[in-house]
């Protein structure tokens, strides 16, 4: 898939209401955490960030759940993808696998079906699911 098809399925995805929203906004820090516990129990951590990487990973989920607040309530398609790109490259270069992004992902929504409401996590969701759906393609664009 190339970029602009990317962009065009990005802007597609159905945005949560303004109270989704904002329970994502009000819960991002405790979201991040629950994340970052999830990643960091697993055996395979160190195949995943690298050795070093598990701060920068703890960052990662922070900046994630301010981007994606705030992405929510100015989306843009282009921005999404973007913004997809510089962080995989970025990451990349540090050491991350490519199988972080989606154990990271699927934690995300693991995480916020516990912490949310389920109103909430149904209207939030589906920027998660189409992140996963199209995180092949949005690597491949990585590796040109």
């Amino acid at each position: 898939m190339t970029k602009e098809q990317l962009i065009l399925s990005a802007n597609s995805i159905h945005l949560p209401s303004l109270e989704a929203q904002k329970a994502y906004e009000n819960h991002q820090e405790a979201l991040a955490e629950k994340v970052t516990d999830m990643m960091l129990s697993r055996d395979d951590i160190e195949k995943l960030v690298g050795v070093s990487g598990k701060d920068m990973m703890r960052d990662n989920h922070k900046n994630h759940a301010r981007f994606i607040s705030h992405l929510f309530k100015e989306f843009s398609g282009s921005v999404l993808v973007d913004t997809v790109y510089w962080v995989f490259k970025n990451y990349k270069s540090h050491g991350f696998s490519r199988i972080y992004w989606s154990a990271q992902l699927n934690c995300w929504l693991k995480a916020m079906k516990e912490i949310l409401k389920p109103s909430d996590y149904d209207e939030l969701s589906p920027l998660y699911d189409w992140l996963i759906i199209n995180l092949a393609s949005l690597q491949d664009l990585e590796d040109k």
